[in-house]
């Protein structure tokens, strides 16, 4: 949410299900995760504010994100309190009675009409990115044939629609320095791409 005149306007929502194994953490844990999970997913609004308000209505987890005490903190909670610091929220406790579009979001979920179609709204999102590059067809044509010819993309899109090796120790040398982004890359109409963007090759 962001300041609108005098009052908090929300600008983005978003919600998770928890896993069968998350649902056995302990609250506190979960306060953890739900924190780390949002300020990732909300990460375009976030990254480069020099600080914004966490508010939660779990009073513990105040204390845990302000004071950044890690030694002193359950060790599955510093795992998610690392992953905040390049983020830099001040968290404040609001009154759960006091957090109504959240609790009312989650506490009175929209009834589906129809089940979602996963693989065509990620196929929509694909082509969104798609469609949004910043280059000519013949640019991208260019990148495609470059990177079909490129002996190492090859090897690194091989790996990356096969699975990588557990042990950097596996991976052939040439190639180590993607072993250490393989989780944000992916195949994309014949492009390597990191994250939404795609992969040059040499």
């Amino acid at each position: 949410m962001q300041d609108h005149g005098d009052q908090l306007r929300p600008v983005a929502f978003c919600s998770k299900t928890l896993t069968e194994t998350e649902v056995k953490y302990a609250q506190i844990e979960k306060e953890c995760l739900a924190t780390v999970w949002t300020c990732k997913r909300l990460s375009r609004y976030l990254v480069g504010l020099p600080t914004f308000q966490l508010l939660t209505d779990h009073k513990p987890l105040v204390p845990l994100i302000n004071q950044r005490d890690l030694d002193k903190t359950p060790l599955r909670c510093q795992r998610f309190l690392m992953c905040l610091m390049r983020f830099n929220p001040q968290a404040k406790h609001v009154p759960g009675k006091q957090m109504v579009v959240a609790d009312t979001l989650s506490r009175s979920p929209l009834k589906l009409e129809q089940e979602p179609n996963t693989v065509v709204d990620v196929q929509a999102f694909v082509d969104l990115v798609e469609s949004a590059r910043p280059a000519t067809d013949s640019q991208l044509k260019r990148i495609r044939v470059a990177t079909a010819n490129d002996v190492h993309l090859q090897k690194v899109i091989d790996f990356t629609s096969q699975g990588w090796p557990t042990r950097v120790e596996d991976v052939p040398l040439q190639i180590r320095e993607f072993f250490y982004s393989r989780e944000h890359l992916s195949i994309s109409n014949a492009f390597l791409t990191c994250d939404d963007r795609i992969v040059i090759p040499h």
